[in-house]
Formats: C-alpha cells, structure tokens, sequence
C-alpha cells in the first residue's frame, strides 16, 4: 500500500511540474527563513553555555533610586567581593575585573595598543571556565606583576617562542609602566560570549600602586565588576539579603544603594544594564518566522484546494474500487509530508547559500554545521511534520470528503463552509504578508536614517588620539601647535572624554 501511495505520489510530482514546484518553492523559502531564524535565536541562547558554572556564577550590581529613577550600575565597590567571600560561607570563590581602558603593550620589537586588558583575582580562572593551556591555573594570578594571555595574545608577542616565564612591559597613563610576566596561556575565548578579555593580569599587581584609602578602602566609589561563585541548590533572595546586611555595615548611613545578584547565564539576553543582546527581539524574530512559515502553508492550502477537480475523479474511482476514507487520508496527508521534506532539503540548501549574508547582518558566527545540533534537529523534523499535517490538513478532509456519485458526474459541491474558510485563508495571507511588508519597510526606512542622518560632524575626518602622556594631559597646546603644522589636519581640540560618553547618574540616556 505504502509503495503505491509513493508512486502515486511521484507521478502527481512528474505531471504537474509547475504547480509542484510553486507548492514546494513556496514552502522552502518559510522554511529557510525560519530555519536561519531559529539558527540565530540558537546562537543567541548559546551565550556563555561554555562556562560550566554559568548558572551559579553572579554579578553584583548597584541599583539606587534618585528622585523618580531607579539607576542601575554594573560596577560596585573594590572592597565588596572580597569581603562577601570572607564573611559569607555561602559564596565559594569570588573575582573582581578592573579595566583601566588602553594599555600599550610592548615585547622586544612588538608593540601594540590593547583594549581587552583587565585586571583580576585569580579566582576568575576557577569561576570561569578559561582552559589554561599552559602553566598552573591555581597560582597563575596568585602574584603581583603575573598575566595570562590568550593563544592568539601570545602568538602575537611571542610567536612560536613558549611565552611562559618570559615578560610584558604594560604602561597606561593611569597606572604608568608596569613589568609583568607570563605565568599562563588560556584558550581563545569562544564568539558567543560577551568576556573577550585576551590579558588577565593579577589583581594584586595594584596593591602597591593603587592608594589604600581611595581604591582597596573605598566603599563609596564603584570601579570595577565583581562575580561571585554560589553552590548548588543556593537561594538568590536569601543570599541578596545576606549581602545586603553585609553592605550595610560599611556604606554610610545616608546611602542608599542597593545591591543586586545578576545571573552570568542570563546576562545576555536579560540584562537591563548592559545593552547586548535582547529577549524580546528574539521573540519577535521567532513571530515573523512562525507568520512567514504560516503564509507558506496557507500558500500551499489555497493551491491544493485549487487544484481539486483535478484529483476529484481518482478520489471518486477509489471510493467505487472501496477505499474508504481513512485511506485517503492516509495518502494525501502522506503526499503532503512527502512535499515538506522535499522543501525542507531544498531549505537546507538556501540557509547554507544564505547564512554569510545572515552572518555578515548580525555580527554572529553561525557555522552550518550548528543544524546539527540536537535541538535543532529535533526542531526541523518538528517543522517537517507540523508543516506537513498543517498545511494539508483542509486539502485532505477537503478532498477525501467528495461523494463518489457525485463526483463522477462532474458535479462538485463545496458548500458555503467551505468557500468561507477559502476566503479566510486568503484574507488572512494577504494580510500578514501587508503587515510583514509594512513593517519591514519601516524598519528598513529607521536604519537608513541611522545610517545617513546629518551629525553635525564627519566621521570619518575625525581621529580620536588617546592621551597616555601625564604632560600632555596637564598642557595640550604644544602637542596641538605641532599637529597644526601639518597641513592635513584642519583643526585639533581636546576633551576629558567624547562627548558620546555618558555618566551612570545622568537623565540622558542614548
């Protein structure tokens, strides 16, 4: 019987060439679309999945009201992390990430400015999950002046050369010139996560520089981030009040900070201080997916039902030969599977053609090899068989539903039921397909303002020089009458920060 329905099924597929490949066309650019859209919400979920305690890994974050805001900080006090892991039994490990912006980086001959420098206490090497290649991850950043580099970090100082025991010269202005040596090499950090740090030197290597008072004493000023490491089976709000009591017995009393646990794992997506990625797009991607994959199957109801007269003779000849209509069923829903997994395959082929442009779109590095992933497997043969029973369920009870008589005659009845639930079915299609195209069109009118819109300023004329000299930064008109002698430059200013940086306790907000 299978064997029949199948030739049946090939023969329809050889015969009607056009309409079946409007029918699988149709369905195959639904289900590329969704597919690419899935492969992109997929990605964005594998966020920080490599950190094997990201569920149990937080972020103390500072919330303070003032007037009717409520301002939320990512950075907190120097002295809190270490002081939650002395006093609290609850947090097992604790590290604090101290970034000092741009630090000329020098070896020998190889000299370089870095922005991925931070400090750190060697507890980010257990926290996180940072496979150190070479050197021991235990006392890699226990000492002053020790650094762990990243392969590509090292590789681009040292070559070949095995960097460990060998030294890094680091000067900011801030901190001045430092000496620190290799104690360790770490694996490159995947793309999917939002820690990109390429040095981690050790937190300790400020003790001597930073004064006591203003930096490892000072619980008014927040300076760097601080994770701490929960057990298994913790209580969020339990541990938020215990840290909060801890807090208290060293702010003043007028201070009315507040802190707060932030999950490492939803940082990406959940966050509501750092602007990275965003849940609610995620769902709304995955909408216009669903409305996309949607208006295929109507595509491919509206045709199969077009098409009726043409099978209504054989549904006729098998019910007089004793079919009954269960087996109709059974064929036609078989026929419409078969057509699904054809454009499935076929889908496949666009989203492989198609995934660079996605790539080049969004900034992410989905490889195609990420389908095989077994969510998204389970995920595709998902959209095969909804796509399949979906889209030929009213062509089948439709079909299968023809009396024989009648049929035979060449009298066909549909019944006003019938007509109504066609009629929906393309209203509804032109429908979200205006609405898609409305909205796209909106969206892509925004960009291109975003894109084009008047500054005021050149963009592209414009190079921002940091400063790391201390002279420089005390009197700036030498430096500026020595550029303004180059007849290139049009015109030199100076500025504390660009006037695109904006303060965590500010009304304006981008």
């Amino acid at each position: 019987m299978f064997k029949n329905y199948l030739k049946i099924t090939f023969r329809n597929l050889k015969r009607h060439k056009g309409y079946s490949f409007i029918n699988i066309a149709g369905l195959s650019v639904g289900m590329a679309c969704f597919t690419l859209i899935l492969l992109f919400s997929q990605y964005e979920f594998s966020y920080e999945s490599h950190h094997q305690n990201a569920d149990r890994i937080y972020r103390v974050n500072v919330e303070q009201q003032l007037t009717d805001q409520v301002f939320r900080a990512r950075s907190s006090p120097v002295p809190l992390a270490e002081a939650l892991y002395n006093e609290l039994p609850e947090v097992i490990e604790f590290t604090r990430f101290q970034s000092l912006r741009t630090f000329l980086v020098r070896s020998e001959d190889q000299k370089y400015y870095e922005n991925e420098v931070v400090f750190s206490d060697h507890g980010a090497l257990d926290m996180f999950t940072f496979p150190v290649l070479k050197g021991d991850k235990t006392t890699a950043l226990k000492e002053p002046n020790t650094v762990v580099l990243t392969e590509d970090m090292a590789t681009k100082y040292f070559g070949s050369q095995d960097p460990v025991g060998k030294s890094l010269a680091v000067e900011n202005n801030l901190i001045g010139q430092m000496s620190i040596m290799v104690t360790g090499i770490m694996k490159n950090h995947p793309k999917n996560s939002n820690i990109q740090y390429d040095i981690l030197i050790s937190m300790e290597s400020l003790r001597d520089i930073a004064p006591q008072d203003g930096y490892w004493n000072n619980w008014i000023s927040q300076q760097l981030e601080s994770y701490i490491l929960l057990p298994e089976g913790h209580s969020v709000v339990e541990v938020e009040n215990k840290i909060g009591e801890v807090f208290a017995k060293h702010k003043r009393e007028d201070d009315k900070r507040v802190l707060k646990l932030e999950q490492f794992k939803r940082m990406h997506l959940y966050s509501a201080i750092q602007d990275t990625g965003n849940i609610r797009s995620i769902y709304i991607f995955l909408a216009t997916g669903l409305l996309i994959l949607l208006i295929a199957c109507i595509n491919f109801m509206n045709l199969s039902t077009a098409r009726s007269a043409n099978r209504a003779k054989e549904v006729g000849m098998r019910k007089v030969v004793g079919a009954a209509r269960r087996q109709l069923i059974h064929q036609f829903f078989g026929e419409t599977l078969l057509f699904s997994a054809f454009s499935m395959i076929l889908a496949l082929i666009l989203v492989y053609v198609l995934l660079p442009t996605l790539n080049n779109l969004t900034g992410q590095f989905i490889r195609f090899g990420d389908i095989g992933h077994p969510k998204i497997i389970f995920s595709l043969i998902g959209i095969v068989l909804m796509v399949g029973f979906f889209s030929g369920s009213y062509p089948v009870l439709f079909l299968s539903a023809f009396k024989p008589t009648s049929v035979l005659k060449g009298i066909l009845k549909t019944g006003r039921k019938g007509s109504l639930f066609r009629k929906i079915l393309v209203i509804s299609q032109f429908s979200i397909s205006i609405a898609l195209i409305i909205c796209t069109i909106i969206l892509g009118r925004q960009l291109s303002f975003m894109q084009n819109k008047e500054l005021g300023f050149k963009k592209d004329q414009i190079l921002v020089i940091t400063n790391d000299s201390a002279a420089g930064n005390q009197n700036l008109q030498p430096l500026k009458t020595a550029l303004l002698q180059n007849p290139r430059i049009l015109g030199v200013c100076g500025s504390l920060q660009l006037p695109s940086r904006i303060g965590m306790y500010n009304n304006v907000t981008w």
